[in-house]
């Protein structure tokens, strides 16, 4: 299966994503992030706001916070690039990136915590929307740990991937924790 072919897949299962979302499973992969090593000794994370069809990570982007730990969040600049801002609160009770908060730089981060269309459970690649934002981003950010935060249903077995495609270091969905140890 080519690239776009499986994002055309996955965006077919949004309304399943949706229930998923609903049905409140992205509270079984916070919960497993919450007591994770990495995410335990992490002090600076890149998060993300979600898109319909990803992982809603509010719940510990705010417990996050409450613990102490800086919250960067991205913003995508033209030509595919993408910087991390760190995130203030609103007057809605939402973090939110603002523009002109402090930018980090990849070297700065612990942890990026990464959403996707699919992903390969055994590889640990990821298949995002197309544009290769997180692909360079993750290139300039050697030492930050990464995971993958996805549901099961968006597993995709030998993922195709390009020499540009990093893999992460663990995928959490709320069945698991890959690799699987």
């Amino acid at each position: 299966m080519t690239k776009s072919t499986i994002r055309a897949y996955i965006k077919s299962l949004a309304p399943q994503i949706a229930a998923t979302n609903a049905a409140k499973s992205y509270e079984l992969i916070t919960k497993q992030l919450l007591v994770h090593p990495v995410f335990l000794a992490a002090k600076t994370i890149a998060t993300y706001h979600p898109l319909p069809d990803e992982v809603d990570l509010s719940h510990l982007n705010q417990t996050a916070t409450r613990l102490g730990k800086t919250l960067a969040y991205p913003i995508c600049h033209g030509a595919g690039e993408m910087s991390m801002i760190v995130a203030h609160k609103s007057a809605f009770e939402q973090f939110l990136p603002h523009e002109l908060e402090t930018t980090l730089s990849p070297s700065q981060l612990d942890l990026i915590l990464i959403p996707c269309r699919a992903f390969d459970p055994v590889s640990l690649h990821r298949l995002g929307r197309g544009a290769g934002y997180y692909d360079r981003y993750l290139a300039r950010a050697p030492r930050a740990t990464k995971i993958i935060v996805a549901y099961e249903l968006q597993k995709s077995p030998l993922l195709p991937t390009d020499p540009h495609d990093l893999p992460a270091d663990f995928a959490i969905t709320e069945l698991t924790t890959y690799p699987v140890q």
